[in-house]
């Protein structure tokens, strides 16, 4: 009897650990989504604090990007304006503006019918290195010569798919040929007055009238293009440019020939625009206003009031070190 109980017993035994080692072997439902629920709570918050991060140091990138490609126009502009021998104010450049590109077309970027608005606008007088050949003794040599170049900066909201939606910088230039210096020997056989191929840079230009009364800026005044169509191209200097808020003032100034102070007329459009102080003596402010947002949200606009608005400015002052030579 002994056996058979032993038998019964230990099957009993067997089957109840059998059924012990399923229950801990695995989870419940209730486990499980206890688990699914805490693990939500733990994680979301996180997830939410690293896309903040990352949000927050995308705004900053931007933001660092459009202060250093503002700084870097700056500079441009500013070394450029440093060869200048006359600034167009704002009553200077309103009378020669219809000789500009895009009221005389012609210009790649800058075309009639273009949202292209010039801001700062001057001749500068540069050298041009080794252009004019001389025979030597031993060997041809080439002399330097100078040239006069009419420059414009401008404001550009023209849509165009190779850049923003917002607003960029643009420069265009013409400039004169090199002169024929026909009292020199080695090139008493060339009977046309200039040296050289005519380019791109030198169709449109005509030089200003020195000849004329008034003064400096009696003479830059008048001054009207050439008969030939420009075909230069308004290159581009910076791009994200504001194109929504309106321009600064000017501080006033003081007028160097009657020693009262003057008022001084901004020029520009939205965030590109110059405060010349005195034509004459090549004497500007220039100001550039960036738009950082528009660099992950094209429709935003520099409204100060919206959080998260970012628009970095700078200026700088330059004093044009270029003469005449007239």
């Amino acid at each position: 009897m002994i056996s058979p109980l032993k038998f019964i017993l230990n099957t009993q035994l067997k089957l109840k650990r059998s059924h012990l080692g399923q229950k801990t072997g695995g989870f419940t439902l209730i486990e499980l989504l206890v688990a699914m629920i805490m693990a939500a709570l733990v994680i979301t918050p996180l997830l939410g604090f690293m896309l903040n991060i990352l949000e927050t140091d995308r705004k900053e990138q931007a933001k660092a990007n459009t202060e250093q490609e503002i700084q870097s126009a700056l500079g441009y502009i500013a070394q450029d304006l440093q060869e200048a021998v006359y600034i167009y104010d704002a009553a200077g450049l309103n009378q020669i503006k219809a000789q500009l590109p895009p009221a005389q077309g012609g210009s790649l970027g800058c075309a009639v019918g273009s949202n292209c608005t010039p801001v700062v606008v001057f001749w500068k007088r540069e050298v041009k290195k080794g252009v004019i050949p001389v025979t030597g003794t031993a060997k041809t040599q080439s002399d330097d010569a100078v040239v006069y170049s009419l420059v414009a900066y401008y404001l550009i909201k023209t849509p165009d798919n190779t850049w923003s939606t917002k607003a960029r910088i643009g420069r265009f230039q013409i400039e004169d040929r090199v002169k024929n210096p026909k009292n020199t020997v080695a090139l008493a056989s060339i009977s046309s007055a200039y040296l050289g191929t005519e380019t791109a840079e030198n169709k449109g230009f005509k030089m200003f009238d020195a000849n004329l009364s008034g003064g400096i800026t009696s003479i830059m005044t008048q001054w009207t293009k050439g008969a030939a169509a420009y075909e230069a191209p308004t290159r581009i200097l910076v791009d994200y440019i504001d194109s929504d808020s309106a321009i600064g003032a000017c501080q006033p100034a003081i007028d160097p020939n009657t020693g009262q102070s003057k008022a001084v007329t901004p020029i520009g459009i939205n965030g590109f625009y110059a405060c010349v102080v005195d034509p004459a003596q090549a004497l500007a402010q220039v100001f550039i206003k960036g738009n950082a947002t528009a660099r992950f949200k094209p429709d935003a606009t520099c409204d100060t009031t919206k959080p998260g608005t970012s628009c970095p400015s700078a200026s700088v002052q330059v004093k044009g070190r270029g003469s005449l030579g007239l």
